[in-house]
């Protein structure tokens, strides 16, 4: 279901326009009919979300609880349904600044690491595509930073998924890449002026990105993904 819930981020997204400036708070009693069993002074006094994730995660939450009911707790399902509609501001917010993966286990439903965890799971494909335009620091996110180092996410590694990236959206969606990109041999040049994602050109000049975008399966495929 955490793989599922990738897809869910900004589904119901309907333009690109900044979310900052559409934040809002959820009243306690609004929070606690579409997450019955969170914790609203944990997760969602004081905390902001936009619009779109909102619509986004009550979308989630609905099919989830449809689908996998009495085979997944629903607390979990709604952890992961507030994932979807969470905007991260800082760790303190969390109050995870100081913990590492040892401060899990499986009782604790209030330690916010796993909640963290779920968070950038479910979000950080969307900011990895936005190598596609200035939009973020993808890869280079704090939260993201956060995720890895708890992981110990070697550096060889990092690289082989801003590859991933790179590689995924000339053959999908851009013309050419202005450069060599088995060359790529730092994580943190990928939006940086003459970084790697500005190496991309012809966006949407791509002959297959029409196509790609409407079939799943030939799009799977020409991305030989297994």
């Amino acid at each position: 279901m955490l793989i599922l819930s990738t897809m869910f981020e900004s589904i119901l997204r309907i333009d690109e326009k900044s979310s900052s400036k559409v934040l809002c708070e959820l009243s306690e009693n609004y929070f606690k009919k579409l997450y019955p069993t969170l914790d609203y002074n944990n997760l969602g006094k004081n905390i902001a979300l936009s619009t779109h994730q909102l619509a986004s995660s009550i979308f989630f939450i609905v099919l989830m609880k449809k689908c996998f009911k009495g085979s997944i707790p629903e607390y979990e399902i709604e952890l992961l349904g507030k994932g979807v509609s969470y905007h991260y501001k800082d760790d303190q917010t969390l109050n995870i600044e100081n913990l590492t993966l040892t401060n899990i286990t499986d009782n604790n439903n209030n330690n916010n690491l796993k909640f963290f965890i779920y968070y950038v799971i479910i979000v950080c494909g969307h900011y990895l595509d936005h190598c596609r335009g200035p939009y973020s620091d993808m890869i280079n996110e704090p939260y993201i930073k956060k995720l890895f180092n708890l992981f110990d996410i070697k550096e060889k590694d990092r690289i082989e998924l801003v590859k991933l990236v790179v590689n995924t959206l000339r053959i999908t969606e851009f013309k050419r890449y202005d450069g060599k990109i088995k060359n790529i041999n730092k994580s943190s040049q990928m939006i940086k002026k003459n970084g790697y994602c500005s190496q991309l050109r012809g966006r949407k000049y791509n002959p297959l990105y029409k196509t790609l975008s409407l079939d799943f399966e030939k799009c799977y495929t020409t991305l030989t993904l297994n």
